[in-house]
């Protein structure tokens, strides 16, 4: 199973659910990959693989985050499908609702649904919002401002890191990326560290928030030329908004330019790793 951070949110939205029905922690049962049975189970949920709940089977409630389940026998609470793919034989019952979010469920013909039945997100949900995305990138552009008068020597450093050491920058941060999605998901899985993976997943969109300040410095400092007096906060702003433009020109552009946008924000992560948050200049090694 790859670690995205899609899956991250998806799995802890599935676990979160999962609490919040009052399932038993102890008993819960996660499906990351290959093919499992369950004749009893309390809450399942299932990230990957594929998990089957045969004829004569019982499990209280199925929560789908990605992967397969096929239910031929009995769900005796709900059935949430956030994405993945739920199937429904034609004997199974499902004593509660079925809450298709992901548009993955399948109820054969015969299959018994007690509760509610709610099929897909309504559409103005699933796409993007500009107005959001230009308040963000307003709000990045201000937090430029201030760190161009208060502290202009840390955003500085990350870029300057970013853009003499790209290959450097960008092992690391791909690393690091990884790494952090893989600890987050643990923590997601025992539950009780839920908040902690919250919070650190917080704490991972503050980091890119970051990095995009950065390019936004790096950008800046070849516009105050261009600019009436020197005005550094001005030509950071600007260089944010240009930085942020850039960056969604790039995803309109298909696979390329998606890979190019995810190449330049994860080298400016490792950049931001490499210079602890710009304290210290990166120096590479050097052999003796």
């Amino acid at each position: 199973m790859e670690v995205t951070p899609v899956v991250l949110f998806l799995v802890v939205a599935a676990l979160l659910l999962a609490a919040g029905s009052g399932a038993d922690v102890s008993t819960m049962s996660v499906v990351l990959d290959g093919d499992h049975s369950y004749e009893v189970a309390d809450a399942l949920v299932v990230v990957g693989g594929t998990a089957t709940v045969p004829a004569d089977g019982t499990v209280s409630s199925v929560f789908v985050a990605g992967g397969t389940v096929r239910v031929a026998g009995t769900v005796t609470g709900d059935v949430s499908v956030l994405d993945g793919r739920a199937v429904l034989e034609s004997t199974a019952v499902v004593g509660g609702n079925l809450d298709d979010f992901g548009n993955g469920a399948v109820v054969e013909q015969g299959a018994t649904v007690r509760g509610r039945r709610t099929t897909g997100v309504p559409e103005v949900q699933r796409t993007s919002n500009p107005v959001g995305g230009g308040l963000v990138a307003l709000a990045l552009a201000a937090v430029a401002a201030l760190f161009a008068r208060r502290a202009p020597r840390l955003p500085a450093t990350v870029g300057d890191a970013a853009r003499s050491h790209p290959v450097v920058c960008a092992t690391v941060g791909s690393l690091a990326t990884s790494l952090l999605l893989a600890v987050f998901v643990a923590m997601a899985f025992t539950v009780v560290l839920l908040p902690v993976a919250l919070l650190g997943l917080l704490a991972g969109m503050a980091v890119v928030g970051y990095t995009a300040v950065a390019y936004g410095h790096l950008v800046g400092a070849g516009l105050r030329p261009w600019l009436p007096g020197d005005r550094p906060a001005l030509a950071a702003a600007l260089g944010t908004l240009l930085y942020l433009g850039g960056l969604a020109a790039l995803n309109a552009v298909p696979v390329v330019g998606g890979t190019l946008a995810l190449l330049v924000t994860v080298a400016g992560l490792g950049a931001t790793v490499v210079t602890y948050f710009g304290l210290a200049p990166y120096e590479p090694p050097t052999l003796a």
